[in-house]
């Protein structure tokens, strides 16, 4: 019972976070959030949602694309 709740509100909490991510992203313009998802596939071969496990991977290919 308590574990399923708790694996219920990581996946809210990584379905949150990638949301957010991607509406900050967004309007910082669509070309280089198009070129943000590209690297991050590319290079790590995930999605945005992973970036909740491996933030690591945000912050490498945000440095990339953004400086």
């Amino acid at each position: 019972c308590c574990k399923i709740k708790e694996i219920l509100l990581q996946d809210k909490n990584r379905t949150a976070l990638a949301l957010a991510i991607d509406v900050a992203l967004m309007r910082r313009g669509g070309d280089r959030y198009y070129h943000f998802v590209f690297n991050l596939r590319n290079s790590y071969d995930c999605e945005i949602i992973d970036c909740y496990d491996k933030p690591q991977y945000l912050k490498n290919v945000l440095k990339e694309v953004y400086g």
